[in-house]
């Protein structure tokens, strides 16, 4: 029987296991540099700007930069997962038990993540009749 390699992407860097205390650390780092994640930032744009901060934060952690960022592009990832269940749970008439309640450890830390994942500007094109 042929066994499956399972081929993902990841660095060439050592591999890190972030622990949990690591990883909620990480968060409130990276929430304090608005430009890592907030579209409204000025510097949200500055490439050069924000690899600087990567490699900042990535010395200040003991972490290759490249791990730090597949880390925080995998915590987004599951954050944005949890968070739009939260909302398509919350439909009008929804019961409070029916409402979805992630258990995710890291779900609390990165609800400032929440204010950029909202909808932007819709047109509503029901027409209505009199």
């Amino acid at each position: 029987m042929e066994s499956k390699v399972k081929h993902t992407k990841t660095s060439n860097q050592t591999d890190h296991t972030f622990t949990v205390e690591e990883t909620l650390d990480m968060i409130s780092k990276i929430q304090s540099h608005t430009l890592l994640w907030n579209k409204q930032d000025p510097q949200y744009k500055d490439v050069i700007r924000q690899d600087h901060v990567w490699q900042e934060l990535a010395s200040e952690i003991g972490v290759p930069m490249i791990l730090l960022k597949e880390k925080w592009q995998n915590l987004r990832s599951t954050f944005r997962k949890n968070h739009a269940k939260v909302k398509s749970s919350m439909q009008t008439g929804a019961n409070s038990k029916d409402i979805f309640v992630p258990h995710w450890y890291a779900y609390e830390a990165m609800q400032f993540l929440s204010e950029n994942l909202s909808v932007g500007k819709t047109i509503d094109t029901v027409m209505y009749r009199n």
